[in-house]
């Protein structure tokens, strides 16, 4: 009986460890009479620089008070509806109801919004220095849709991103770190000769933005390098954006950065070590009466 009361105990303690809740569910009614907000500022459009395999990424940020079903985009040669639909795609949810602070260009104000990333990737081979349209629906919890039109332009710069040393290999990928300190790195490997200026926006957030100092030299290369503090351990969205000497603002990369939190890992150990302590506990206990 005793060594059955000290795993009870033991499963209490690791049920409040884990944050596992007992009893019972309660109903919620959702009261939501606004459509989700698409921030046009953000999301996918404008020039970009054409993908390695020629098959374009778009991101998606959505402001949603109460909660979203989903995101698709639609792609197109020529305007709709005379315009040719060339692909339609279902966007995965990368971030769900993070909080960023967009100053006033988020289409609507400024301050703290809470946003929806999304993130998809068209499988139909696009053509260099042409311009396509793109369609964007989202869709809210409630039923509520919004949907926007823009235009996007492939452009002939090549280049690659590397952060803390590890090279970004697409758009969706995911660079897991170990430090809130970040260097990265962007090499141009075509049309670097008309590369102005460089920057990134985080979480899509055109008041939270880095500029690259370009280093190097003519003899081994130049390339364009700025350092960056997470504000705390999470996952982040970037996007490199190359302004050119012709004015075009064009997006070289995005990809995310996940610092993982140990506290949870903290956690599960320290569960497991009241787990063993409570059976070498027992076992102790049950030999003593066997003697």
């Amino acid at each position: 009986m005793r060594t059955g009361r000290l795993l009870l105990v033991a499963v209490v303690i690791v049920a409040a460890l884990l944050g596992v809740g007992y009893g019972w569910k309660s109903a919620t009614i959702i009261a939501d009479t606004t459509p989700p907000e698409i921030l046009q500022s953000f999301t996918t459009h404008g020039d970009i620089a054409y993908p390695a395999d020629g098959r374009l990424t778009v991101n998606c940020y959505v402001e949603e008070a109460v909660g979203m079903q989903g995101v698709t985009c639609e792609l197109f040669s020529g305007l709709p509806p005379t315009g040719t639909r060339l692909e339609k795609i279902t966007l995965e949810l990368v971030e769900r109801g993070f909080t960023a602070s967009l100053g006033h260009g988020g289409g609507g104000g400024g301050g703290d919004r809470t946003l929806y990333h999304y993130r998809g990737t068209f499988t139909r081979t696009l053509t260099r220095e042409k311009s396509y349209i793109l369609r964007y629906w989202a869709t809210d919890e409630a039923g509520h849709k919004s949907d926007w039109q823009t235009s996007v332009r492939l452009l002939n710069l090549d280049g690659y991103v590397k952060v803390n040393g590890i090279r970004v290999e697409g758009p969706d990928d995911s660079i897991v770190v170990k430090s809130l300190d970040l260097t990265i790195q962007v090499y141009v490997t075509a049309g670097a000769d008309t590369v102005q200026n460089i920057y990134m926006v985080i979480n899509g957030d055109q008041s939270n933005i880095a500029d690259f100092t370009r280093k190097g030299n003519a003899l081994t290369g130049y390339y364009w390098e700025t350092t960056y503090t997470l504000p705390q351990d999470g996952r982040y969205s970037f996007t490199v954006q190359v302004l050119d000497t012709a004015g075009n603002d064009v997006q070289l990369a995005s990809f995310t950065i996940t610092m993982r939190n140990q506290n949870r890992w903290l956690m599960v150990g320290g569960a497991v070590a009241v787990l063993g302590l409570v059976a070498v506990y027992g076992y102790y206990g049950r030999k003593g009466r066997k003697r």
